[in-house]
């Protein structure tokens, strides 16, 4: 980590840089009142880069993409994380010397992580069985079996699928909180 941290140390722009590693091992038991009884495990690997840079007007930069895994040999090589590091330090020095633009108000194409991000919170929390316990506002859990979203918006929850390519998908599981054996659902 501190090689990796140390990297960044090479751009004047920098102005801070953290690398953090976490590896999460979880055993999760199972059992309910209809006779279910499971035991299963989860590995989770986090590599999380951080790079913090102040534009000439003030305005601060950062990025902080996290590479993920569940299997060792999926984690990246040296030569993968110093090439993104490479990348978020370019990335940055461009930041800091663009011009700022108008604010914007209309319509917008979302792509990759910012489309996920935006519907995760838009819709995600809205959806989730416990924003009842937790927040005031419009959930969707009287919703069942009704249309919420227009056809031409499709959603698609595959919770067993642990990859899309060698992507890493989080949230994916083998089971759910009764036990029921994760399926795909429309």
């Amino acid at each position: 980590m501190r090689k990796y941290s140390a990297a960044f140390s090479k751009s004047p722009a920098v102005l801070n840089s953290i690398a953090t590693f976490s590896a999460l091992g979880m055993n999760q038991y199972q059992v309910n009142s209809e006779g279910t009884k499971l035991a299963f495990g989860q590995v989770h690997y986090r590599l999380e880069l951080y790079v913090q840079s102040k534009a000439p007007d003030g305005m601060d930069i950062t990025a902080s993409p996290i590479l993920t895994g569940s299997i060792p040999k999926d984690a990246p090589d040296d030569k993968t994380v110093f090439a993104r590091i490479q990348i978020m330090i370019k990335e940055t020095e461009g930041l800091d010397n663009a011009p700022l633009i108008d604010p914007y108000a209309g319509p917008a194409l979302l792509t990759g992580r910012a489309a996920a991000v935006f519907f995760h919170e838009v819709f995600g929390h809205r959806s989730e069985a416990s924003a009842r316990r937790h927040q005031r506002g419009p959930e969707f859990t009287s919703k069942v079996g009704e249309q919420i979203l227009r056809i031409f918006f499709p959603s698609k929850t595959i919770p067993p699928k642990l990859a899309l390519g060698s992507q890493m998908l989080l949230g994916n599981y083998a089971f759910d909180d009764e036990g029921v054996p994760a399926q795909n659902a429309n």
